[in-house]
C-alpha cells in the first residue's frame, strides 16, 4: 500500500514516474499548496513547433524551484490573463517564466536559421532591382 503524500501523487500521475525516497521527502517538504503544484506540473514545458514539450521530469530540483519561484509571483491572477488572452487570440497557453519561449506578442521575434535569412535578403535584394 502506498503512503504518498497528495503532491507526490500528483508528480506520479502527471509523468507516470516514480521517484526514489529522498525526492519524495523534497516534494513532501516543499510543496504546501497543491493547487500551485498542480499549475506547476502542468505547465513544466514549453512550446516547439505547435507541440507541447515537456522538460526533463526527473529534474525534480529544478521542478522545486519552479514551484518555489512561482510561489513568490502572483500566479494565479497570472494563469487567469494567460488562459483569456490564449482564447482571445487563439493560442496555447503559455508559461510566465524564464524558461518558457518568448512569443511574438512580446515585440521580440523569433531567431531565424541562416538559411532562411539568406533567402529573405535575397529576396529583398530581388524587389529592389525589380522596382529600381
Amino acid at each position: 500500500m502506498s503512503t504518498d503524500s497528495p503532491a507526490v501523487k500528483m508528480y506520479r500521475d502527471r509523468f507516470k514516474l516514480n521517484c526514489n525516497a529522498g525526492r519524495k521527502r523534497d516534494i513532501e517538504d516543499t510543496v504546501t499548496d497543491l493547487e500551485l503544484w498542480e499549475y506547476a506540473l502542468n505547465s513544466w514545458g514549453y512550446w516547439k513547433a505547435g507541440k507541447w514539450k515537456t522538460f526533463n521530469p526527473l529534474s525534480i530540483g529544478k521542478l522545486l524551484s519552479e514551484y518555489e519561484r512561482l510561489s513568490r509571483t502572483d500566479w494565479k491572477s497570472s494563469k487567469r490573463s494567460n488562459v483569456q488572452e490564449s482564447v482571445q487570440v487563439g493560442l496555447p497557453e503559455r508559461r510566465d517564466s524564464d524558461m518558457s519561449p518568448v512569443s511574438k506578442r512580446e515585440g521580440i521575434e523569433p531567431r531565424a536559421s541562416s538559411k532562411a535569412l539568406d533567402d529573405l535578403l535575397a529576396q529583398a535584394l530581388f524587389r529592389m532591382q525589380s522596382t529600381g
